[in-house]
């Protein structure tokens, strides 16, 4: 990686000076990727989206849309944000690694997510669409399964699952579970007509799997009337 910091320190030297475009840091990303994996095949289809093709030839898709915001929220952390989602890329095409079982989580999508996932395999020329590890939540909602590294959300299929001994019917409990213990801090902050539930701004909509959480503020709702 010392190739790649080095990359880093000089790319983005301008970085505070003027703010880059979604086009300016995609350019940087794909440099950063093609440095630090030269076996990846990495092409800029159009801003914040690149298609990677790993050297057995299979295709994916990095969508760069979270790395510019996190940029614009702090464009000082430019070469901290590409070095994230450079490992992050690395990390999730190391056929080596394992899935951890206790870091399978429940994400909440909504039904328009799996479509379009769906048709951005289509579109890469793919013959079956990924099998996404999900279930129903209710008619606009699902929940999708995925393993939460420290540099990466690695969205699971139902053979990754099959493969830890991990079945359908108990991958909720699992996840939820892995969830709760994985939680920052849970605040509920209460207003005179809407309250807000607040978890670090990543799992706000995962909290609406954490039964409890839901018990207790309804119990202390109905205590303060």
């Amino acid at each position: 990686m010392k190739r790649l910091f080095i990359l880093l320190a000089s790319l983005f030297c301008f970085s505070c000076a003027q703010a880059m475009t979604p086009s300016q840091l995609t350019v940087a990303y794909a440099k950063a990727l093609r440095l630090a994996s030269p076996s990846t095949k990495t092409t800029v289809k159009t801003d914040l989206e690149l298609q990677l093709t790993n050297a057995e030839g299979e295709a994916s898709t990095a969508f760069l849309d979270n790395a510019y915001k996190e940029y614009l929220h702090d464009p000082k952390a430019i070469e901290d944000v590409i070095q994230r989602y450079t490992v992050s890329y690395l990390a999730i095409t190391k056929d080596e690694v394992r899935i951890d079982r206790a870091r399978i989580v429940p994400i909440i999508k909504d039904r328009q997510w799996l479509s379009e996932i769906t048709q951005s395999l289509r579109d890469r020329g793919a013959k079956e669409p990924l099998e996404n590890a999900f279930e129903e939540f209710n008619e606009r909602l699902v929940i999708v399964y995925a393993e939460d590294s420290p540099t990466n959300i690695r969205y699971l299929t139902w053979k990754h699952l099959e493969e830890i001994g991990v079945s359908r019917t108990q991958v909720r409990a699992l996840a939820v579970s892995n969830l709760k213990k994985i939680l920052p801090k849970i605040e509920i902050h209460k207003g005179p007509v809407l309250s807000m539930v607040t978890a670090g701004g990543d799992f706000e909509a995962c909290l609406l799997l954490v039964n409890e959480l839901w018990t207790v503020h309804f119990k202390l709702t109905e205590t303060s009337l």
